[in-house]
């Protein structure tokens, strides 16, 4: 039910909201901007990061003027770094 839930929203609305994404990335806009180095979550190349490489995952970075200036690893118990691993897995069956 929760799964359907989006799609019937938007389905009943007629349109679906754009001013999250829209906010999200206004905030980025603005660290980039004004060279904040601000924390965000991004999609970003892992090369190492993680354990992963040659996938695309959203993390935590360190944003300013010339893009994502640092991903930041954050500590993962291994529960969470099995997790991880599959996810990232899972996102390469969809490359």
């Amino acid at each position: 039910e929760t799964i359907e839930a989006g799609a019937t929203i938007t389905k009943l609305k007629g349109y679906s909201s754009s001013y999250g994404p829209a906010a999200g990335l206004t905030v980025m806009v603005e660290a980039i901007r004004r060279d904040s180095n601000k924390l965000l979550i991004a999609s970003v190349f892992l090369d190492g990061e993680y354990g992963q490489f040659d996938v695309v995952a959203e993390v935590p970075v360190l944003l300013g003027k010339t893009g994502v200036k640092k991903i930041v690893e954050l500590p993962l118990d291994e529960y969470e770094k099995r997790r991880f691993s599959r996810s990232a897995e899972f996102c390469e069956i969809f490359n």
